[in-house]
């Protein structure tokens, strides 16, 4: 247990879609999230956004077309990840949206 007090934030998200083809040498998959931080000390939201990240996974990464398109996935999602890690380290400066 890293503590006890209460975050400041609370984080939602939601999977709008998950774009994959279905056949090609190379797989480009298009993820969009829906994301919510709320203020848990009145619920209020601090951010509403959504993050639409594309990544392609090509047959020299993986020869295995199934096994590409895991590739493909699992690439568009941690993009996704890091743009919203992105918005939200320049939000939390102080001329942010969520500095306090």
């Amino acid at each position: 247990m890293l503590g006890s007090t209460t975050p400041r934030y609370t984080l939602n998200a939601v999977m709008v879609s998950l774009d994959r083809p279905i056949v090609s040498l190379n797989r480009t998959v298009t993820a969009d999230v829906h994301y919510t931080v709320v203020r848990t000390a009145d619920s209020s939201v601090a951010r509403d956004t959504e993050v639409v990240t594309p990544y392609t996974a090509s047959i020299v990464q993986q020869p295995i077309g199934f096994m590409r398109l895991e590739v493909a996935n699992a690439g568009a999602m941690k993009a996704n990840i890091a743009a919203l890690m992105t918005q939200l380290q320049a939000a939390g400066q102080p001329s942010g949206k969520l500095a306090e």
